[in-house]
């Protein structure tokens, strides 16, 4: 069996119109019955630290697009949204005085 042309080049932009993920090519795995797979690698910015982490997933080649990025996104501290420090309400920020607040009792 010979090794099908993708179209996809390693190290560029690709999105998946279904599931919307975006990143870049990484890998590309060719199986026994002609199924060739892409994987897609991107950062993932966590809004409570801040802290970026990978997440990859594989998708079939004839899936996903090639997406250019015109402009990076701002990823410094002070561009992602943190957690509010004000009370927001809910049932939970507030106590019935007539109960008890210990789940034991």
């Amino acid at each position: 069996m010979s090794m099908p042309n993708t179209g996809i080049t390693l190290g560029k932009t690709y999105r998946d119109p279904v599931t919307g993920f975006q990143g870049i090519a990484l890998a590309i795995t060719y199986w026994l019955h002609g199924c060739a797979r892409v994987m897609l690698e991107c950062g993932v910015v966590s809004r409570d630290t801040g802290a970026v982490t990978a997440s990859q997933e594989w998708f079939d080649t004839d899936r996903v697009k090639n997406y250019e990025v015109v402009e990076a996104p701002d990823l410094t501290a002070d561009a992602i949204p943190t957690k509010s420090a004000s009370v927001t309400g809910g049932p939970m920020d507030q106590v019935d005085p007539g109960r008890s607040v210990d789940p034991g009792r």
